[in-house]
């Protein structure tokens, strides 16, 4: 590495080491579509530095007295502030401390957001700040935090007083439980789904919604916390470009920095619910900056991977909220609460095969022009191959045949079990019966039929004659190192002989 390259490394890791981390993904991740090499030896070093930070932190433990767990980030725990007693801090989030306090005038507990005293002199943040108490305050929902009144206290303290919830975080919950039942996991999604339509009808996005915004309720209620990012419509308090909100449930256009809709609480929910489902997030890494890549690059695993008793309807709920174009999600939280309303439950082995299509198609449209070549080239060989068989074998040559000749195309084997070759087994079953119906004097029997015989666990030659045709197309689907092997029989019902057999 020459002597200029280090100065840029250098350079690019002290403007970066004192940011915070949100604004840092921005930064690394504008790096990383310029100088990807630059990029990636800068992550290295700012975690570098990240570890040897947190080895000091081990020394400081042995000279300094332990850190108190109920510490009063704000010494603010025993005051009077307006008419509240501030009683023992809850937890601290990315702009204020949150107080457990009593108000005197209505005796009733409630919480007190007070902003951090780093932004009290920054007026966009006050600015945040007050939006956020009215931003709340006009919302009534049970989805939603119930916002009580803002103030500032005699010494200036900015504060607001919020409806005081007991219960647990839904990322509380997922610690302790790892991943959810499918139908609690639904009804937490529809449950945040009410809310958000409430808050984005008046023009209302959260911009940070994570588990640890979810509060679950002894009730089984569901309440959406902290609105603190929220973005009013048409305001633009982030004029400086700043990225607002948690990485890792941050969608797409959040990350560039684009402006933002609803659409991005909705993504925030599709790694909510994907979260619940799995106990694992959609893009999981170690570093802020390659979840932010993976979230601009990369397509999520299906989690499905992860949790096989998951309906397909219920995936693929998750996977249109995960879309990166936000035109290909829902256009709004009313319209994932009809197709959660829609949802039939208990859709049994139709739920694996659409899984497998789906995931098929997905694999394939990466090579979709190879695929069609091939599979089109594969199931007209095998119908020309079967059909001047079947001429064969009854003395008449196909292009001359006087008689209509019957068969019927049972659904192929799937030799070996491997669940991914089930779309192959039925599809390539499906694609023959429909090639061979285009050949004339040649009566091909209805799938259904077919498949309904095989599911019985008959053998081909009965099937056959149940359905009176005279001859039966049988196959098998089998997974070879990294491709698929076809076998297409032709089967003579009257006689059992094999007339004709192919590879693919």
């Amino acid at each position: 590495m020459n002597a200029q390259r280090w100065k840029e490394i250098q350079a690019s890791v002290d403007s970066l080491v004192e940011l915070g981390a949100t604004e840092r993904v921005g930064r690394l991740t504008l790096l990383a579509s310029r100088d990807p090499e630059l990029c990636q030896e800068v992550e290295r070093l700012l975690a570098a530095n990240v570890q040897a930070s947190a080895q000091l932190a081990c020394i400081d433990v042995a000279f300094l007295s332990p850190p108190n767990p109920r510490a009063d980030p704000l010494g603010l725990a025993g005051r009077t502030i307006s008419h509240f007693e501030v009683g023992e801090p809850l937890g601290a989030g990315g702009m204020g401390v949150v107080y457990r306090a009593q108000d005197t005038r209505l005796a009733r507990p409630v919480a007190l957001k007070f902003l951090l005293p780093a932004y009290s002199l920054d007026a966009v943040a006050k600015a945040r700040f007050v939006r956020e108490a009215h931003s709340a305050a006009a919302l009534d929902h049970p989805n939603l935090c119930t916002m009580h009144e803002v103030g500032t206290s005699d010494d200036g303290w900015l504060f607001m007083a919020m409806a005081l919830y007991e219960g647990e975080t839904l990322r509380a919950r997922l610690t302790r439980d790892g991943a959810l039942p499918v139908p609690e996991s639904l009804e937490i999604a529809r449950q945040i789904a009410e809310g958000l339509r409430a808050a984005h009808a008046v023009g209302i996005v959260h911009r940070d919604l994570k588990p640890g915004n979810i509060m679950l309720l002894a009730d089984g209620s569901v309440r959406i916390l902290d609105f603190g990012l929220a973005k009013a419509r048409d305001q633009n308090l982030t004029a400086t470009g700043e990225i607002i909100g948690t990485v890792s449930y941050m969608a797409p256009e959040q990350i560039r920095g684009n402006g933002i809709d609803g659409r991005a609480d909705l993504w925030a929910l599709g790694v909510v619910l994907y979260e619940m489902l799995t106990n694992r997030t959609p893009f999981g890494s170690e570093h802020t900056v390659a979840i932010a890549h993976a979230i601009l690059n990369d397509q999520p695993v299906a989690p499905s991977t992860h949790r096989r008793d998951l309906s397909v309807v219920v995936e693929e709920i998750v996977l249109r909220l995960l879309a990166k174009n936000r035109d290909k999600r829902y256009a709004s939280a009313a319209d994932l609460l009809e197709n959660l309303a829609r949802m039939t439950p208990g859709l049994g082995a139709r739920d694996s095969v659409r899984r497998q299509l789906r995931r098929v198609r997905h694999a394939l449209s990466r090579n979709r022009a190879r695929f069609l070549a091939v599979g089109i080239a594969a199931i007209m060989l095998a119908a020309l191959g079967l059909f001047r068989s079947i001429a064969t074998v009854t003395g008449a040559p196909s292009a001359a045949a006087d008689s209509t000749r019957s068969v019927a195309v049972l659904p192929f084997a799937n030799v070996g079990g491997d669940s991914s070759n089930l779309p192959f087994s039925d599809g390539f079953a499906d694609e023959l019966t429909t090639a061979l119906g285009k050949i004339r004097r040649l009566s091909v029997m209805a799938r259904t039929s077919a498949f309904s015989l095989k599911r019985k666990g008959l053998d081909a030659r009965e099937i056959g004659r149940q359905l009176h045709v005279q001859y039966i197309v049988d196959g098998s689907v089998r997974t070879v190192a990294d491709r698929r092997r076809v076998t297409a029989n032709l089967i003579d019902v009257g006689s059992g002989k094999e007339v004709w057999s192919a590879n693919f």
